[in-house]
Order: structure tokens, then sequence, then C-alpha cells
């Protein structure tokens, strides 16, 4: 058996999080555990799921993405569901009501990161503009690229789509500490 991993779409994309979703529940996968815990700026949801071609994981966490990992077999499957689009129903987005946040991140030490909030913007084009106007300002110009879903580095720009009056926090919180814990 194989294993893989591979990157759904950024965290925070419901579109990609609504069709994994819906891709992995065709294919006969049910929840067996979950998990959500925040440390520092990391924040990461872990779902392990039962099927016909044993057990997966899925996380989403910041920077990092919306990952899936399992056997390849498994991967390819929910893949080939999610590109055919089962239950998906286009939902347009409505650019009127979400703005467009831009942050940096750096780490410093393997140990640390520096997250800095650089603005909110109207439109993807408008981060982008930003983005370029920082990018060779001090500090900046060492990570001037900006991060996409499945990069090597999460270092560097972040522009995320946030939908208004919608809330993007939706439970509680436990600890890192309380987590590995298993509270």
């Amino acid at each position: 058996m194989s294993i893989e991993t591979w990157t759904a779409g950024a965290e925070h994309d419901q579109t990609a999080r609504t069709r994994l979703r819906v891709a992995i529940e065709s294919l006969g996968y049910t929840p067996k555990t979950q998990w959500w815990g925040v440390g520092g700026s990391q924040e990461i949801t872990h779902v392990e799921l039962v099927g016909p071609a044993g057990q997966i994981e899925v996380d989403a966490e910041t920077y990092i993405g919306l990952t899936v990992k399992g056997d390849s077999n498994a991967i390819a499957a929910i893949r080939k569901a999610m590109e055919s689009g089962i239950g998906q129903r286009p939902q347009p987005v409505d650019h009127m009501n979400s703005v467009f946040v831009l942050q940096h991140l750096h780490s410093p030490t393997p140990d640390s990161e520096e997250v800095k909030l650089i603005g909110v913007y109207r439109s993807r084009e408008a981060a982008e503009g930003a983005v370029a106007r920082l990018r060779d300002q001090q500090g900046f110009r060492s990570f001037p690229h900006i991060v996409e879903a499945g990069s090597e580095s999460d270092q560097g720009f972040h522009i995320t789509e946030q939908v208004l009056d919608r809330d993007g926090w939706v439970s509680g919180f436990i600890s890192w500490a309380e987590a590995f814990e298993g509270k």
C-alpha cells in the first residue's frame, strides 16, 4: 500500500471543503475521530475517516491548506470524484460581500513565526497591488512571493478571501497541550 498526501485547496476555501466533503461521502467514507486546535497563529482541524479503501486523514491547516492523506488508490478516487463535480452546484462568489485579507508570514527560527496583518482589500487585485508595493521593502524582500496552497514554503504573503457577515470561527478551542494530551 502506497501512502500519498494531496492538497485539495486552500484551508479557508469553502467551495473546496464542500466539494471534498461531498466527494468523500459519495465514496462511502464516514468520520471516525475529529479534533481541532490552535498553536500560535496555526489553526488545524484534523478528521480521520474510514471507508472502502481504509482510513484517510483530512487536515485543514493555516498556511498549509486542505490536505488528504491515505492510500494512493483512495486519494485517486477522491480526486476523480472532486474533478467530476459530484454533488457540486455552482456557487458564484459575490465579491461585494467578501474581502481579501493580506498577511505576511516569516519564521525567524524553526520554533517561531511572525505574522503581520498587512491590510484588508475589496479585491484580490488590490491585495496583489499591496504585495507589489511591499515586496522590495526591508524584511519582506526575504520572502517576497505570494504563497499558494501546496507551496513548499509557507513563508511569504498570504491572500485569503473572507465572506462578510459569516463566522470564520464556529466552535471553541483547545490549546496544543490539550490536543496532544487527548482531552
